[in-house]
């Protein structure tokens, strides 16, 4: 999103925000992040819940969650510039960690095929399919150049078993504390993180997101 196009896109969402969620009866919300935001337009709501987001633990149940011979990487989601590869360091990656699978589509698939000469395409596939390439690589790609912090493909690469490759600090030293190495070095600030060392307490199921929010309104 151009700076322009950004600017004109927060000065709309503002000026509905202020017109409409001061008289909402409560706000429920999925990202700590949002509290800071929703501060903003909310200092008279006491009816404020907190609720992640939730994952489908469903899918990843009878998946063969193992290291044992798992290569190269895989990128879930869309092709935008809200989560640009190109914040990475691409030749790096294809110098040193295998062939690159990309799953998803967008404004961006151009770039990354031509950034990823080696990479495999996907496209749009089902959800199962998902699961038996995400089981099948080592590590999963997290570049975050917008300000989202939980994005649904940090839920899939946790729950299949990968390392993640992040540039995005904050997001690092949630999922693992403190960082003690840097993926690729200082400048660049792309970090790896061992699936095993990475924190787990945000990911609850689905069924029990919903159970929460219905318990939430009938008790209110």
């Amino acid at each position: 999103m151009t700076g322009v196009k950004r600017s004109f896109f927060y000065s709309y969402c503002n000026f509905f925000n202020r017109r409409s969620v001061p008289f909402a009866a409560g706000i429920f919300y999925t990202n700590r992040d949002f509290e800071q935001f929703l501060s903003r337009y909310t200092h008279r709501i006491d009816n404020q819940y907190f609720i992640p987001l939730g994952a489908d633990l469903r899918r990843w149940n009878d998946a063969v969650v193992s290291n044992e011979l798992r290569l190269g990487c895989v990128y879930v989601g869309n092709f935008n510039r809200q989560f640009d590869l190109r914040v990475l360091n691409i030749a790096r990656i294809n110098q040193l960690l295998g062939p690159t699978t990309f799953v998803g589509d967008g404004e961006l698939r151009t770039v990354y095929a031509e950034k990823f000469p080696f990479a495999e395409f996907t496209g749009l596939i089902s959800k199962s399919r998902v699961v038996e390439i995400v089981i099948k690589a080592k590590y999963g790609l997290l570049p975050i150049s917008g300000q989202a912090t939980l994005p649904n493909k940090l839920y899939d690469y946790l729950l299949g078993g990968l390392d993640i490759i992040t540039n995005h600090e904050d997001l690092a030293r949630m999922l693992v504390g403190e960082l003690h190495m840097n993926f690729f070095n200082t400048s660049l600030d792309s970090y790896l993180l061992p699936n095993a060392a990475c924190k787990r307490d945000f990911l609850i199921d689905y069924k029990q997101v919903s159970n929460s929010v219905i318990e939430l309104i009938i008790n209110d």
